[in-house]
């Protein structure tokens, strides 16, 4: 319990860290024990850009800068059931997945086994997708990750509505300034 008021504790903060949720992305990725954490922040279309956030173990940024230039349109582990916890063997066929372009140049070189991920709507809008991967030599992601990430959806989808209201009044006082 300790531990899970930790990560609801910087997944609130994180609103206010810049880069954004940098330490509730760390920590999640120590207590999962995962290779990498990553989140993906999208606003409304209509709002601009969005960002890649990441926690990464011994990982450099340039799989990050590889992933979003080559093969962020060719990732199929997107578009997942809003609010909804699942892994990558549940949403891919192994079989489709392991002869892919983007396995087999992207994921297999950098060594990830399974990937744990979550797609969530803040009211706002918003989307993040949160995204947690495990090495080869590590075990497959189970029920007890499914149900942590879970438990933080709430959380997750109001500290993106705290930091869409603080960024909106940040770039107000810039225009009035």
């Amino acid at each position: 319990l300790a531990e899970f008021s930790r990560l609801v504790e910087l997944l609130y903060a994180g609103a206010l860290e810049e880069p954004p949720w940098s330490g509730f992305l760390e920590a999640l990725r120590v207590h999962i024990d995962a290779m990498a954490v990553t989140m993906i922040v999208e606003p409304p279309a209509s709002e601009g850009p969005g960002y890649m956030l990441n926690a990464r173990g011994s990982r450099t940024a340039q799989w990050r800068a590889f992933y979003q230039e080559r093969f962020f349109a060719s990732d199929p582990f997107v578009n997942l059931p809003e609010g909804k916890p699942v892994t990558l063997s549940e949403f891919v066929p192994q079989e489709q997945y392991r002869s892919s372009e983007f396995y087999l140049l992207y994921m297999k070189p950098i060594g990830v086994r399974d990937v744990l991920g979550v797609d969530v709507r803040a009211e706002n809008g918003i989307l993040a997708r949160l995204r947690v991967t495990r090495a080869e030599k590590e075990a497959d992601f189970g029920p007890a990750e499914r149900r942590l990430c879970a438990l933080l959806i709430p959380h997750l989808r109001r500290s993106l509505d705290i930091f869409t209201r603080l960024s909106r009044i940040a770039s107000e006082r810039l225009l009035y300034a």
